[in-house]
């Protein structure tokens, strides 16, 4: 006689438990990873705000506008995140836009230019369900 552990209904039984457990855990990394990234374009914003409002004019000059120098940061951003495979860490986020240094040679913003540009790209971790910086 055969043990039921050979038996093809047995071997089908099992099948379906291991596939319903890998998608189980599957659809909850799913779950966990838009939640990160619903998260961490949030937490983008909130960032890009903070670092708008630190942009603030270095003054070099005598109140004429001369040697006015000052950086911008562009509206558009881009997010991602990425899997570590860390279970403290499990993700990773980066944040990608642009800063300019624009100088002014005289008043008002007309005569201002950018003499500058450079792409920035900063990384976060996400660490019990949290961005940090």
């Amino acid at each position: 006689m055969r043990s039921p552990l050979h038996t093809f209904e047995f071997r089908r039984v099992l099948v379906a438990l291991f596939l319903t457990t890998s998608l189980s855990s599957a659809s909850l990394a799913d779950e966990e990873q838009t939640r990160a990234r619903k998260a961490f374009e949030a937490f983008a914003v909130t960032w890009m705000e903070t670092v708008q409002e630190h942009a603030t004019p270095n003054i070099t000059g005598q109140g004429t506008g001369a040697g006015l120098a000052y950086r911008q940061y562009e509206d558009d951003f881009t997010t991602e995140i990425r899997a570590t495979g860390s279970e403290n860490t499990p993700f990773v986020g980066v944040l990608r836009y642009r800063e300019s240094l624009y100088q002014c040679t005289g008043p008002g913003s007309e005569g201002c230019a950018i003499v500058s540009s450079a792409p920035v790209t900063e990384i976060f971790r996400y660490e019990n369900d949290s961005w940090l910086q």
